[in-house]
């Protein structure tokens, strides 16, 4: 037997009803007003009211909450990761089947795709480093090797 639970939220919930100018990049944005979009989470998808701001002259429109809450492709940061790890693991069948069968969210493959090569853009576009606490004076060799042997 399968439970289903409902969301407690069924309106769209509203982020602010106030939309006052905002600056991006030294332009001056108004705001369009508050324009709806569907969102993807591990949960479910959920709709929201938010502003969208565009410059007087037209243009690129930002969203202040799809910025600010790192929103990819339309998906929560945990529900790309979630997807995005199932996906390196597993081709998109998989991915969708597991997504159907354990969290009862059906997503299209060509969705998988797309939210896993987003993830991947923001984690190549971040400078990658680390220290291993050794000083390079103090190695003497580096080894390679296959299956650890």
């Amino acid at each position: 037997m399968r439970t289903v639970i409902e969301p407690a939220v069924t309106e769209p919930v509203e982020v602010s009803k106030y939309g006052s100018p905002i600056k991006v990049e030294g332009k001056t944005h108004t705001s369009k007003g508050r324009l709806s979009k569907i969102y993807q989470c591990p949960f479910g998808e959920f709709e929201l009211y938010r502003h969208v701001y565009q410059p007087g002259e037209g243009g690129m429109t930002y969203c202040p909450l799809d910025n600010d809450a790192r929103i990819l492709i339309q998906s929560t940061p945990k529900f790309a990761r979630m997807v995005s790890q199932k996906y390196s693991r597993a081709g998109s069948m998989h991915v969708q089947r597991d997504l159907r069968e354990n969290h009862d969210r059906h997503i299209s493959r060509t969705y998988i795709q797309d939210i896993s090569n987003a993830v991947g853009e923001v984690a190549s576009s971040k400078p990658w480093e680390y220290t291993t606490g050794v000083a390079s004076s103090e190695v003497a060799i580096i080894s390679f090797s296959l299956d650890g042997y």
